[in-house]
């Protein structure tokens, strides 16, 4: 078995905290510890002004976040050296009628490049 470089947190729960407050009128601002704050909006389709990403859209970013640090947990694990990874993710929300709305599906594609003879799996 390879060793990490660096330990991973073993504590058996973790926390993570997010604030948000209301702009005043069809989105806000997302506070997370001492980062710089992250602006949403509501699509104009739901009676918004789509001036910064909705909530959807960072939803699946955040999916895809989770990818990509997990294949960099396992790039350093096993000492890979890709040139390049990007990764989609793409969500489908459908309207249900009186119900309202509910995620349908996630797909995510994950592309890796790596010169020919470097170590990649």
């Amino acid at each position: 078995m390879v060793a990490l470089s660096r330990p991973i947190n073993k504590t058996k729960m973790l926390e993570y905290v997010a604030e948000l407050n209301w702009d005043n009128q069809s989105g806000g601002e997302i506070n997370i510890r001492n980062f710089p704050p992250i602006k949403l909006d509501t699509p104009v389709e739901f009676g918004g002004k789509g001036k910064y990403p909705c909530p959807d859209e960072l939803f699946v970013s955040a999916i895809g976040g989770c990818l990509l640090t997990t294949l960099l947990l396992f790039q350093r694990k096993w000492d890979l050296r890709p040139d390049a990874i990007q990764i989609s993710v793409n969500g489908t929300v459908d309207y249900l009628g009186p119900e309202g709305y509910r995620l349908s599906g996630i797909e995510a594609t994950i592309n890796i490049k790596a010169a020919e003879g470097k170590k990649w799996v």
